[in-house]
């Protein structure tokens, strides 16, 4: 009777302690994930803010993006075949102030305070320069968080049908779980922004495989 009544007060000590640390995992998690959280919306709500000066340069120059448009018009068209990204990004920058350009889950990029500062190296995004004004399959920007773009096009790059594209290790998770897939954002051309996962990144990237060369930072 001794035995079973210590063995049965030991079940209850560690049904108590377990129920204790369930309780303060529940507490911790949102504080854990609040960071998390803060900085993915923050992404996305940059990307958001980058598409509308994309299209409202595009509501002024016949439906064309700046990387359509010649810089005598305004536009950075004959930066493409160079490679370089700011000058693309330079064209809306009546409409959004620099700081849009920054992920904050993107550690490897600096903050930079003026347009005139801004370097490739700076930037979070990549930009998809034969997006179509409008189309919403058609990806005009995203975090540059990628691997596996396969085609390189001089200081360009074409993920061909997508099949081999995914999110870095150190990218957003979904949901802002650590636990749950990593993922990231994309801008496409309707203004929209998307939280996709590996899978659906490739098929964001499959579908858009007419207008899929991107300059990366």
């Amino acid at each position: 009777m001794k035995v079973h009544g210590s063995s049965a007060f030991s079940r209850t000590e560690l049904l108590v302690t377990t129920a204790i640390i369930l309780g303060l995992l529940i507490l911790l998690l949102p504080a854990l994930v609040k960071v998390g959280d803060r900085r993915s919306h923050r992404c996305m709500k940059n990307l958001k803010h980058v598409g509308i000066a994309f299209q409202e340069f595009a509501n002024d120059h016949s439906k064309r993006f700046p990387m359509q448009v010649s810089t005598n018009e305004g536009g950075s068209l004959e930066y493409v075949l160079i490679g370089d990204l700011s000058p693309h990004f330079r064209s809306i920058s009546n409409a959004v102030p620099v700081s849009v350009l920054h992920c904050p889950f993107n550690p490897k990029r600096t903050a930079v305070a003026r347009w005139d500062d801004l370097k490739d190296e700076d930037i979070s995004y990549f930009l998809g320069v034969d997006a179509q004004s409008g189309d919403p399959l058609s990806i005009l920007a995203g975090d540059v968080t990628l691997e596996g773009y396969a085609l390189e096009i001089g200081k360009m790059f074409s993920w061909g049908s997508g099949i081999n594209i995914t999110w870095q290790k150190d990218s957003h998770r979904v949901h802002t779980r650590p636990w749950r897939r990593k993922g990231g954002n994309l801008l496409f051309a309707d203004g929209s922004v998307h939280f996709l996962n590996d899978r659906g990144l490739r098929a964001a990237v499959k579908q858009s495989v007419l207008t899929n060369r991107v300059i990366m930072p």
